[in-house]
């Protein structure tokens, strides 16, 4: 997902609650503070208001998740002086609608962040196409087994990217969660072939 949001982050900002924003920047950081790389992170611009997207992109809900993304945004906003807004992008269910990392001293909450969690296997693939070339790539994520929807967000991809960005993209546009791949291969712009096989999902 992360090569998805470098192409196609325009239209994916109304997934992550941020329709109306404008991209400023892209990146991949590696915090000074922490060890590990995050996965994402977006710099948008909404009328005066400047402020950090960071994203993670998880294939299930796993323990200590509302913790690592509270330090990762402690860090961001730390290190960059922009508010940050976190959201966690989750394949498989099952997962709560948000995550909340709550502190509590004698008794009473003093620090409490609530982060925002996408669930792609209950996201309409309608709607998804809707938003442009990075919603229709995400519909390969979303557990549906209807070839008639996946072909539909293939050919959507196909018709609107160029062959780098259509062999992205369309490596999202076959990938089922469960292990079973529909994988649909192009030839610079003609279609080549249609069959199964299995892939490792993108973290």
């Amino acid at each position: 997902m992360k090569k998805l949001f470098k192409l196609r982050a325009t239209d994916l900002l109304p997934v992550t609650g941020d329709r109306g924003a404008e991209v400023v920047s892209r990146q991949v950081p590696e915090l000074n503070a922490v060890t590990r790389r995050l996965d994402f992170v977006l710099k948008l611009k909404r009328g005066n208001e400047v402020y950090l997207r960071h994203l993670e992109f998880e294939m299930k809900l796993r323990k200590g998740l509302a913790l690592r993304v509270f330090e990762y945004a402690a860090a961001l906003a730390a290190e960059h002086g922009l508010p940050v807004a976190s959201t966690v992008m989750i394949v498989k269910g099952p997962a709560p609608s948000s995550l909340v990392h709550e502190e509590r001293v004698g008794g009473r909450v003093v620090c409490r962040r609530r982060i925002s969690v996408v669930r792609l296997w209950r996201m309409d693939p309608a709607a998804a196409m809707r938003l442009g070339l990075g919603g229709a790539a995400l519909v390969g994520l979303m557990g549906r087994r209807d070839l008639r929807v996946v072909e539909a967000a293939a050919r959507r991809i196909k018709a609107g990217s160029s062959p780098r960005q259509c062999r992205t993209c369309g490596r999202y546009c076959g990938c089922f969660p469960r292990g079973g791949t529909l994988l649909v291969s192009w030839s610079g712009s003609s279609r080549k072939r249609l069959s199964w096989g299995r892939v490792s999902l993108p973290k």
